[in-house]
């Protein structure tokens, strides 16, 4: 696949402040290490021998968070927060507030700084390596046109995470989703670790959604071979009449029981974003890294 898209994107660590951007590793996905009790709650978030995907209705923590709502830049940790922002984040918007009833501005009118817009962006566009949101036709390459197959990789705590591996197609795509068509259980999911660590291929996890108003994490829950999926957001949009801006988003959705993408989903609906690499420092086969991402990757044992 396009070495475009890279890994999630993230907020890891103190909520004023922690680190945001792009994942260290593309299996990613928050409460990667949890312990569970009898009833599949969380009763550690810090270790554990299983993660998220088991649990039963994990609650999201400001943390640790892998699902955000479109354009929400200033509110992306209030995760009960429903609001819908009916304005456009294509092509690297960034937005200021016009006034105090949710109207919105290009230049900072009343001087409160960017509080909506391209979240991936917003975060990076300072960095040695920049990056964006996708558009709805580069995750179209994943849902027309790439190969993709139901697996697995191993997490640096040597848990689980459950999704699906893309690799290009030169003779025409195809998939084996939804999932339980083709392997009916994810005990027969493929293990891809050595492939994402080599850098061949692209795995994305299940990582399901919140509702507005929610902090709990739905459609995550792989145990019992329930019906997870991952839906994974776009900066494209639905539109009302007039060409105005609409309420939706254009989301890839791919699992159990899922593969599809449209532009129905709530923008006040929590996902998850892919981005795609926008620019950098340094060269492609020598990169200029950021120094926070080096060191979150150093934390986990990463090189």
């Amino acid at each position: 696949m396009s070495r475009s898209f890279v890994c999630n994107f993230i907020h890891y660590g103190p909520a004023n402040g922690g680190y945001w951007g792009i994942a260290p590793a593309q299996w990613w996905i928050s409460q990667r290490a949890v312990t569970l009790d009898g009833n599949r709650n969380i009763t550690n978030y810090n270790a554990g021998n299983t993660t998220s995907q088991f649990a039963n209705a994990p609650k999201q923590i400001k943390e640790d968070v892998d699902l955000f709502r479109y354009g929400h830049i200033k509110e992306a940790l209030d995760l009960t927060n429903g609001d819908i922002f009916k304005y456009s984040i294509a092509n690297k918007k960034l937005w200021y507030p016009a006034n105090n009833y949710g109207s919105y501005t290009d230049w900072d009118l009343m001087g409160k700084g960017v509080t909506r817009g391209d979240i991936a962006w917003y975060y990076t566009k300072d960095k040695h390596q920049r990056y964006r949101m996708p558009t709805g036709s580069e995750i179209n390459k994943l849902y027309k046109e790439a190969r993709a197959i139901p697996a697995y990789c191993y997490t640096d705590k040597g848990t689980k995470v459950y999704g699906a591996y893309f690799t290009t197609s030169t003779s025409g795509g195809y998939h084996r989703f939804p999932a339980k068509r083709f392997v009916r259980s994810i005990d027969n999911y493929t293990n891809v670790t050595a492939l994402v660590q080599a850098n061949k291929g692209l795995f994305l996890p299940y990582t399901g959604l919140r509702l507005p108003n929610h902090a709990e994490v739905g459609m995550r829950d792989v145990s019992n071979d329930q019906n997870a999926y991952g839906q994974y957001m776009t900066s494209d949009e639905s539109h009302e009449r007039g060409g105005k801006s609409g309420k939706e988003s254009y989301d890839f959705y791919f699992g159990a029981a899922e593969w599809n993408a449209n532009d129905l989903a709530p923008k006040s609906q929590a996902k998850a974003i892919r981005p795609v690499w926008d620019s950098g420092d340094g060269t492609s086969d020598n990169p200029t890294l950021d120094e926070d991402y080096l060191n979150l990757r150093k934390s986990i044992g990463l090189k």
